[in-house]
């Protein structure tokens, strides 16, 4: 009898444990099947893929993120994206970057191309001084002080004086 008992209670707690295993595991297998897929290709001006393109999927409101870098191929791909609105951006070294607009509603995967265009080329120069070392132009007409005359002449940056009686 008591053999009996201990396997009855033995099979309660495993149908317990199946049981709570399962239902525990509904919600997961349901998100699963409401998430979507997000697969694409970044092409540049003339219709030709973009391999090693940075591709970010975001929604500010969420925080979610998620980021690839394309394939050979110029592809990308993020599974399991929770249904929403995102902004999906892409950029590669040369290119300007581009973002659109994309909404997950269901499972059913979604499919784009983000065409990327020429950058221009920009080139930043800065040019610092040192106020010391800025080169003066002085005035090289003579002055009169009293009865002597003073001439100011500037050789590279330089500036002698010379006192001339009259």
């Amino acid at each position: 009898m008591k053999a009996q008992r201990s396997i009855f209670q033995i099979s309660f707690a495993f149908f317990i444990l199946c049981s709570a295993i399962s239902v525990s595991s509904v919600p997961v297998a349901a998100q699963a099947l409401n998430a979507g897929t997000v697969t694409g290709v970044v092409t540049d001006p003339n219709n030709a893929v973009v391999p090693n393109a940075s591709v970010t999927i975001a929604n500010a409101v969420t925080g979610y993120t998620r980021s690839a870098t394309t394939d050979a191929d110029g592809t990308f791909r993020f599974n399991n994206v929770p249904p929403n609105n995102y902004q999906i951006m892409a950029s590669a070294p040369g290119f300007s970057s581009e973002q659109q607009s994309l909404t997950v509603r269901t499972s059913v995967p979604i499919s784009i191309k983000i065409p990327l265009s020429v950058s221009t080329a920009s080139e930043t120069v800065t040019i610092t001084s040192n106020t010391a070392e800025v080169l003066e132009n002085p005035s090289t007409t003579p002055r009169r002080c009293g009865r002597f005359k003073w001439i100011f002449s500037s050789a590279r940056g330089s500036r002698a004086n010379i006192l001339l009686d009259r």
